[in-house]
């Protein structure tokens, strides 16, 4: 079987600080050695000040969400009037598939992976709900993983 690896990695990191403190207590056990960290998530400044930190060999994932929370680009084609993202993967095909929406969903993701990166390098790119599966969004999180040079999706 050869050099096989499993990679244990936390969801939502940024989401709460549940979750932020499970990251640490996880890391600090030894058995979670990468976290996927939501930008707009209301807990991301203590993720990134208070618990990154603490995990100097924490690898960091690029949690892209449009279907949760604050946009962090302001565009309301994705968004409610509170600027808000609510949209379900049902939605997300369909905006996919209108060249304004996938803008608006570059536009947002973008904005989450350069937030990402003021703090720390991206090792991969996934996204709540696996919206990155749906083809044309799949396409454009290929695109910006080599924009940005990450190397996993």
């Amino acid at each position: 079987m050869g050099n096989k690896k499993f990679i244990f990695s936390a969801d939502d990191f940024g989401i709460n600080n549940t979750i932020n403190r499970g990251v640490l207590d996880g890391y600090n056990a030894g058995v979670i050695t990468s976290a996927s960290l939501c930008a707009n998530g209301s807990e991301f400044n203590a993720a990134v000040n208070e618990i990154l930190p603490d995990c100097p060999g924490l690898k960091i994932n690029a949690h892209l969400n449009i279907s949760y929370g604050k946009a962090l680009s302001g565009s309301s084609f994705i968004t409610d009037n509170r600027n808000r993202l609510n949209n379900t993967f049902l939605t997300l095909c369909s905006m996919a598939a209108n060249p304004k929406g996938l803008n608006a969903i570059e536009k947002e993701f973008r904005a989450q992976i350069e937030k990402i990166t003021e703090y720390k390098n991206i090792d991969c790119i996934n996204s709540r709900g696996n919206i990155h599966c749906i083809p044309a969004i799949f396409k454009l999180t290929c695109k910006l993983a080599a924009d940005y040079n990450i190397p996993y999706i």
